[in-house]
C-alpha cells in the first residue's frame, strides 16, 4: 500500500510543534535555567507539567472524538498554541509560566491526540506512525543544532516564538484533517477489533502500562541529558551537536519501520528497541569515564523511542474502539513521559545523575516483562479471530 507522503509530512511537523516540551525538552530546560535563573529542578518542574497537562487533554477527548468536527478541534488547538507560545515570551515568573505552560500543554495534548486518533483509523498504521516520527526527528534535529545558539542570542523566549510562528502556519493546509471521521471510524471498527476489546480487555490495559513505563523509562534518560553533559563539562552548544546527532541516528530506525511496517510482525521490532533501551542506558551508567559512551547511550536511547512506539500504538490499534484506545494510549504516553521528568525534577539535586540510567534500565526490563506477560492470553484464547492474532 502507498504510503501517505503529504499526511507524514503535516503529522510529523505538527506534531514537533504540539510535542515541543518532550522534542526539545533537555534545551528548554537549559534554556529556562539560563533565561531566567530557574533552578534545574523548577525548570524540570514547568516541562512536567506541560506533559502532565497534555495527558489531562484525554478526559476531553472522549466526548469530542465523536461529537465535533476534528477539523475545528485543530485549528481551534493550533490557534491556542500560537497565543500561549507569544505569551510565553513576555513572562518572567515561575509560577506564571508553569501555569501558563500547563494550558499549553492542554491544547499540545489535543493535538496529539487528533493526530492519534485519525492515524489509528487509517490502514498502515504503523507505517504512517513511523514515518511522521521520521518527520518530526528530522525537523528536530535541525532544531537540536540551531536552537542552542538562539537561546545563547535570545533567551528561552526565542524557541517560544519561534513555535509561535511555526503553529501560524500549519493553521493552512488543514485539509490533512478529516472534517468528522468518526462515522467511518465506526464502520472500520464495529468488526475484529471491537470484538477484541470484548475478547481481551487485560491486553488492553497491558500495552498502556507497557506504554506508560516505557514512556516513563525514555523520558527520564532525556530529560537528564543537558545536566548530565553539563556535569561533565560539556558546553550547551556542544551537547546540542550530541543531541541532534542522537537524533538523526533515531531517523534510521524510524525510517526501516515505515518501510517495514508489520511485515515481520510486532515482537521482532520491538524486541529490538528494549534491547537498544536497555543498551543505551547501561552506556550511560558509565559515560563519566567516557564522553563516547555519552553519545552512543544517547543515539541508542533516541532509536529505542522511535522503534518501540510505533509498534506498541499499532498494537493499541488492534483493539481499537472507535478511537478511544487511541487516545488512552495518548494518556500513557504523555502520563509517562510527565511522570519521567517529575522524577528527574525530585532527583536532580539530591543523588547522582548517574543512578537515573539505572531507573531507565529498570523501565526496560518492566515493559518487557509486561509485554511477554500479554503474548500468552492471546496464544490461549481459542476463540480469538485469526486476523487479531496475526497482528502480534
Amino acid at each position: 500500500m502507498p504510503i501517505k507522503f503529504g499526511l507524514i509530512l503535516y503529522f510529523g511537523t505538527a506534531s514537533m510543534v504540539a510535542n515541543a516540551a518532550l522534542v526539545f525538552a533537555p534545551l528548554l530546560i537549559s534554556g529556562l535555567v539560563s533565561s531566567y535563573q530557574f533552578s534545574e529542578s523548577e525548570a524540570v518542574f514547568v516541562i512536567a507539567t506541560e506533559l502532565l497537562a497534555s495527558a489531562f487533554s484525554a478526559v476531553p477527548a472522549l466526548w469530542w472524538v465523536s461529537k465535533i468536527s476534528w477539523r475545528g478541534v485543530s485549528i481551534v488547538s493550533l490557534l491556542a498554541l500560537v497565543l500561549i507560545n507569544l505569551i510565553s515570551t513576555l513572562l518572567v515568573d515561575f509560577t506564571y509560566i508553569a501555569i501558563l505552560r500547563g494550558i499549553g500543554g492542554f491544547f499540545s495534548g489535543t493535538l496529539l491526540i487528533l493526530y492519534m486518533v485519525v492515524i489509528a483509523t487509517m490502514p498502515d498504521t504503523e507505517r504512517i506512525f513511523s514515518g511522521k516520527l521520521v518527520v518530526q526527528l528530522l525537523f528536530s534535529a535541525l532544531g537540536m543544532v540551531l536552537l542552542p545558539f538562539v537561546i545563547t542570542r535570545f533567551g528561552v523566549d526565542g524557541v517560544y516564538f519561534i513555535l509561535a510562528v511555526l503553529g501560524l502556519l500549519l493553521m493552512g493546509p488543514t485539509n490533512a484533517i478529516p472534517s468528522n471521521a468518526y462515522a467511518s471510524v465506526n464502520k472500520q471498527c464495529n468488526g475484529a477489533a471491537s470484538n477484541s476489546v470484548l475478547y481481551f480487555p487485560r491486553n488492553n490495559i497491558l500495552i498502556l502500562i507497557a506504554l506508560f513505563v516505557f514512556a516513563m523509562g525514555t523520558s527520564i534518560m532525556w530529560s537528564a541529558l543537558v545536566p548530565m553533559g553539563e556535569y561533565e563539562g560539556i558546553l550547551l552548544a556542544d551537547t546540542g551537536w550530541v543531541l541532534s546527532a542522537a537524533t538523526v541516528s533515531s531517523i534510521f530506525g524510524g525510517f526501516l519501520s515505515t518501510l517495514a511496517g508489520t511485515r515481520y510482525g510486532r515482537a521482532a521490532p520491538i524486541s529490538i528497541g528494549l534491547f537498544m533501551g536497555a543498551g543505551g542506558a547501561i552506556l550511560l551508567m558509565f559515560s563519566s569515564t567516557n564522553v563516547g559512551y555519552f553519545l552512543l547511550g544517547s543515539c541508542l536511547i533516541c532509536i529505542a523511542r522511535v522503534v518501540t512506539i510505533p509498534y506498541l500504538v499499532g498494537l493499541m490499534s488492534v483493539f481499537n474502539q472507535f478511537g478511544r484506545l487511541a487516545i488512552l494510549s495518548h494518556v500513557a504516553l504523555a502520563t509517562g513521559m510527565a511522570f519521567g521528568s517529575y522524577v528527574v525534577s525530585l532527583l536532580i539535586t539530591h543523588v547522582s545523575l548517574y543512578w537515573l540510567p539505572i531507573l531507565t534500565l529498570l523501565c526496560m526490563v518492566i515493559t518487557a516483562v509486561v509485554l511477554v506477560s500479554l503474548k500468552r492470553p492471546v496464544a490461549a484464547e481459542h476463540q480469538a479471530p485469526k486476523d487479531v492474532v496475526s497482528q502480534l
